[in-house]
């Protein structure tokens, strides 16, 4: 992290949870921060060993005893005699859309046990939302412009907030998308965890590509510090000379026996991870290669038809996009008569598949410059391995910034519908959006049916977790220009959340905000 923090060097840093201050003490060695807010409410515990960082000669520290997860406590702190070096801008002031390399934000969110809060899995799955939300509103300590944040969780949620596969795609990480310039898993326990896991061969092709970018730019991983794909790539031969990542069965068995040994030896071990590999160990060899065939096949179709679709408009061009849909179709039939499980393998191959391999990537996991670092539980007190993010903001592209929030909560409707049903068609998503929203949409959107940008022809066959942000731009855009639109009042009784209205967060004890 080391290029990107010396930007921030002789900042403002805000430090929500510092515990200790083991990470906070490092962070501002480096730094040498102009001054750095300790915002602990566990005064009683951690009071002892702070006390001597703020009472330090020449100490930039202030120590605060209350919680900056409280947003009536972190206000308190956001002005001028706290902060005396930053500007709060007026709503319109352009420079909200500036970088603020002079405040840093750091945070430790990894409560032990995991805190459930009002509907999200932990409280800190709904405080990264709403820094996710401050970044749009600009507010909290984005009204000083756009303010990097460095936030620490429990290892098990980072996919949550990045997915390693469509299947765990969410409205949140769509969202995040359009928030941050960069979303990374700085250091972690690298292992994927969680009951959705893609297939090895094309991790293994992803991270073979972060790790040629890593080499051009003379990062090295420390030794011990290697990630679990890093050490899967390692154990394969012939690596630089490779153009396929076709995994034999030899390698998944030495993988399988490696990780019973580990958990044999009371170690952590990613379960899903293996379970997943006694499956496929287990399974008829000839119905996998038959999985993978249907996979390979789809592949090389939707290949073509990027192809086809680059020819100027002509009788040959028709020609071939009938025999695409005509060749789709007997592979939706042969796909169909597989069992349900072989099936749904199959199409979640094809749509991870059809995720990476565009000219940008869907999923912010796969397009990661860095491999993160591994962490081990021992390192963690109580022992519990944590991920470390790194959250860097963007400005809001223009169609979202333009008559904000009324713009931005379009694209809150769009997402809010769609992703109820994350694997539903494009088609179906939008046909139960309003009337008329599908043919209005699908007529004024050509990158849906663009091959070449991850969309189909054929919107029955395109999910709404597979949308990019180019789409669902295109998208608001055109739902800005329909003539017969619902008003922002019937979208918002259509979501039908408590989150749109700010009366409902009136007397919240927590006096976190909401949506806006």
């Amino acid at each position: 992290m080391k290029p990107s923090l010396e930007r921030h060097k002789g900042c403002d840093i805000i430090d929500i949870n510092p515990g200790v201050a083991v990470w906070s003490s490092k962070l501002h060695d480096f730094l040498k921060p102009r001054t750095h807010i300790l915002l602990e409410p566990d005064i009683r515990l951690c009071g002892p060993l702070l006390e001597p960082l703020v009472k330090a000669t020449n100490s930039t520290y202030k120590l605060v005893p209350r919680s900056g997860l409280v947003w009536g406590h972190l206000e308190s702190v956001l002005n001028e005699d706290q902060l005396p070096h930053q500007n709060a801008y007026p709503r319109d002031d352009p420079r909200l859309e500036e970088r603020n390399d002079t405040l840093l934000v750091t945070a430790n969110l990894g409560y032990y046990p995991k805190k459930p809060y009002k509907g999200f899995s932990s409280l800190a799955q709904m405080v990264i939302y709403q820094f996710m939300g401050s970044v749009k509103a600009h507010s909290l300590f984005q009204k000083y412009g756009l303010v990097r944040m460095l936030v620490w969780i429990n290892d098990e949620e980072r996919h949550n907030i990045i997915p390693r596969t469509m299947a765990s795609r969410r409205k949140g990480s769509a969202e995040a998308a359009f928030a941050c310039e960069k979303l990374e898993e700085v250091a972690s326990g690298t292992a994927h965890s969680g009951n959705r896991t893609r297939e090895i061969e094309l991790d293994l092709q992803v991270a073979w590509n972060v790790l040629k970018k890593m080499r051009a730019k003379g990062i090295e991983i420390p030794k011990g510090r290697e990630s679990f794909l890093m050490q899967q790539l390692s154990s394969l031969p012939d690596l630089e000379t490779r153009t396929t990542f076709r995994v034999e069965e030899e390698l998944f068995r030495a993988e399988y026996e490696t990780l019973k040994e580990r958990e044999a030896m009371g170690q952590e071990v990613d379960r899903a991870r293996l379970v997943s590999l006694k499956l496929s160990l287990a399974n008829d060899s000839k119905q996998q290669r038959r999985v993978m065939a249907l996979s390979d096949e789809h592949e090389e179709i939707m290949e073509s038809a990027k192809v086809t679709q680059d020819l100027p408009d002509s009788e040959e061009k028709d020609a071939k996009m009938a025999e695409f849909a005509e060749r789709m179709a007997d592979w939706e039939e042969r796909v169909d008569k597989l069992s349900g499980d072989r099936a749904g393998q199959v199409r979640m191959n094809c749509e991870n598949r059809l995720a990476v391999k565009r000219e940008k990537p869907l999923l912010l996991w796969d397009r990661r410059e860095v491999e993160p670092l591994k962490l081990d539980p021992e390192e963690f007190y109580p022992e519990k391995t944590m991920c470390l993010l790194d959250i860097q903001p963007k400005t809001l592209i223009p169609v979202l910034r333009k008559d904000y929030p009324n713009n931005y909560d379009i694209l809150e409707y769009l997402l809010v519908s769609f992703y109820t049903m994350p694997a539903q068609s494009v088609k179906h998503g939008l046909t139960g959006l309003v009337p008329g929203a599908y043919e209005w949409i699908e007529a004024q959107c050509p990158s849906l049916k663009d091959v070449r940008k991850g969309g189909n022809p054929d919107l029955d066959r395109l999910t709404v977790r597979s949308l990019s942000e180019e789409m669902l731009v295109e998208m608001v855009e055109a739902w800005v220009r329909w003539p017969f639109k619902p008003s922002k009042y019937e979208m918002l009784s259509r979501m039908g959340s408590a989150t749109h209205d700010a009366s409902a967060l009136e007397g919240d004890e927590t006096g976190m905000v909401g949506m806006h």
